[in-house]
């Protein structure tokens, strides 16, 4: 039986750090927002709702129809 070996080797290309930087310059312009308006920020999380005070009623409500 003949056993495998791979070697994976990094090899730099001749124009990768100018690739690199365009890459770069692309994410930052996608992340930036239109018209130059400063950003809002992220939404803040919605506050949970407390059931805890509720009864607890087993079973299922059933289902509406004509009869």
């Amino acid at each position: 039986m003949r056993q495998w070996q791979v070697r994976r080797v990094r090899q730099p290309h001749p124009d990768g750090q100018r690739r690199w930087d365009r890459a770069y310059q692309q994410i930052l312009a996608w992340t930036q927002p239109e018209n130059g308006a400063v950003p809002a920020g992220p939404e803040p999380p919605a506050r949970e709702v407390s059931h805890e005070d509720r009864d607890l009623c087993a079973g299922l409500h059933p289902t509406s129809g004509s009869g």
